[in-house]
C-alpha cells in the first residue's frame, strides 16, 4: 500500500499546475478560489485513477473491462479538456471564476466519495491454482 501512496503522490505533483507564487498572489481573490478549485479536481482525479486501476470499470465511456492506460488517457483527456474549456471562460468572463470553482470542488467531493467507494470493493486475487503450473 506505501508504494501506491507514493506513486499516487507523484502523480498528483507531477500534474498539479505550476504557478509561481508571485503570479497567484497578484491574482484576484476569484481566480485564486477558481485555481484551487482546479487543485482540488486534479487531486480528486489521481486518487480516483489510482482506486480504480486494475479493477473492472463501469463507465462505457472509459472503455470495458479492467481500468488501464487507455481509460486513464480517455479520462486525462477529459480533464484536461474541461480545464481548457474553464480557463478560456475565466480570461473571458472573469465573472464565472466563483461559479466555477464551487462546480469544481463539489466534482471534487463526489470523486473522492467514488475513490473512497472503490478502495473498499474487494479485489480479486487470482486464484492459486490458475499460477500453477498443470500436474503432469
Amino acid at each position: 500500500m506505501k508504494a501506491f501512496a507514493a506513486r499516487l503522490v507523484l502523480v498528483a505533483i507531477l500534474t498539479l499546475p505550476a504557478y509561481p507564487g508571485e503570479q497567484l498572489a497578484q491574482q484576484p481573490k476569484k481566480s485564486k478560489l477558481w485555481r484551487w478549485s482546479v487543485v482540488s479536481m486534479v487531486l480528486a482525479n489521481a486518487l480516483d485513477t489510482g482506486s480504480s486501476i486494475g479493477a473492472h470499470e463501469t463507465n462505457p465511456l472509459l472503455g470495458t473491462g479492467t481500468f488501464g492506460g487507455r481509460a486513464i488517457a480517455i479520462k486525462s483527456g477529459f480533464v484536461l479538456g474541461s480545464f481548457a474549456v474553464q480557463h478560456w471562460l475565466v480570461n473571458r468572463h472573469p465573472s464565472s471564476a466563483r461559479p466555477m470553482a464551487f462546480g469544481n470542488f463539489a466534482i471534487a467531493g463526489g470523486l473522492t466519495a467514488i475513490a473512497i467507494s472503490n478502495f473498499r470493493v474487494p479485489r480479486e486475487q487470482p486464484s492459486q491454482t490458475s499460477m500453477q503450473a498443470p500436474a503432469p
